[in-house]
């Protein structure tokens, strides 16, 4: 694994040198995040029913509210529209990390830049909750058995155990998104796959990387902290994968993997090396839609 110091010391410089400062494009992502949170909450009912909630706890009332849920096809439609666009900009955040590790004097605006591959991002977005989802159930059934047989907390103790499986598919996902920033042709499955492949005997090295934030996530508990920490521990796992990629890539190129039939992706062994900038004729190669899978 790359030195952790010497990845952290790298991010803390490359935010340092970045202007305008990360913190300030981290607070602007945040409050517009929150904004279309807040509206997607209202459109559900979710923000009354959480605003009474509260009121009846103020009160020493504790009483579980129901939303009454979107109402409505034009409801419906705007909060998905609004959960789709966070999907987006998270992963152009991402982007933005990326390039600031990479000292590529990113702005604002590249924040926005993964609407260019807009279809593929929900697309691997979507892809990656339903096999995470999936998996969860190893999780989900026995703890739900045991609940039922003896008491919701000891099944959630006893069942701690079997939600190894989930962390584990999460962290083999962690490259999913820099990948396809760096190849925006690639279909999303294959950008899961090519991931988990990247993070193979990698995932423990992540998580200790991870688990180095600890500290810093506990002062998140005062939420300016996190204007530093969000940009901080993003720019750092950027950089880790512009350490490890290239080397992934160059076993791939040794061995070029075979492809199903009829596929019309981009061939892993010509990518762009993790550093170098894309040619910006292929930001905008959507490629086919059948592809986007």
């Amino acid at each position: 694994m790359p030195d952790r110091k010497e990845l952290k010391k790298n991010a803390r410089e490359a935010i340092r040198q970045t202007k305008p400062s990360p913190i300030w494009v981290t607070l602007a992502v945040m409050i517009i995040l929150a904004v279309t949170q807040v509206l997607s909450l209202s459109l559900n009912g979710d923000l009354e029913a959480y605003r009474a909630m509260l009121e009846n706890a103020a009160n020493g009332e504790f009483v579980l509210i129901e939303a009454s849920g979107a109402t409505g096809i034009f409801p419906w439609l705007l909060t998905l529209a609004l959960d789709l666009m966070t999907m987006v900009i998270s992963m152009g955040y991402s982007l933005y990390a990326l390039r600031t590790s990479r000292r590529k004097n990113p702005g604002f605006g590249d924040v926005f830049d993964a609407f260019s591959v807009f279809l593929r991002v929900i697309v691997l977005s979507l892809l990656r909750s339903i096999l995470i989802s999936l998996v969860s159930v190893v999780y989900v059934l026995p703890t739900t058995v045991v609940g039922v047989l003896l008491d919701p907390a000891v099944a959630a103790v006893v069942c701690l155990p079997l939600l190894a499986p989930i962390f584990i598919l999460a962290y083999a996902y962690r490259f999913a998104d820099f990948i396809l920033l760096d190849n925006r042709g690639l279909p999303a499955i294959q950008c899961l796959g090519l991931s988990r492949m990247a993070m193979k005997g990698k995932k423990w090295d992540m998580f200790k990387l991870d688990l180095s934030f600890l500290g810093w996530l506990l002062l998140c508990l005062f939420p300016p902290v996190m204007l530093w920490v969000r940009p901080y521990m993003q720019v750092t796992v950027a950089g880790y994968y512009d350490a490890v990629m290239p080397g992934f890539m160059e076993e791939l190129r040794s061995r070029p993997m075979p492809q199903p039939p009829g596929f019309r992706g981009s061939n892993p062994g010509d990518w762009s090396i993790p550093g170098e900038k894309p040619d910006d004729d292929d930001d905008d190669d959507f490629g086919d839609d059948d592809d986007m899978f």
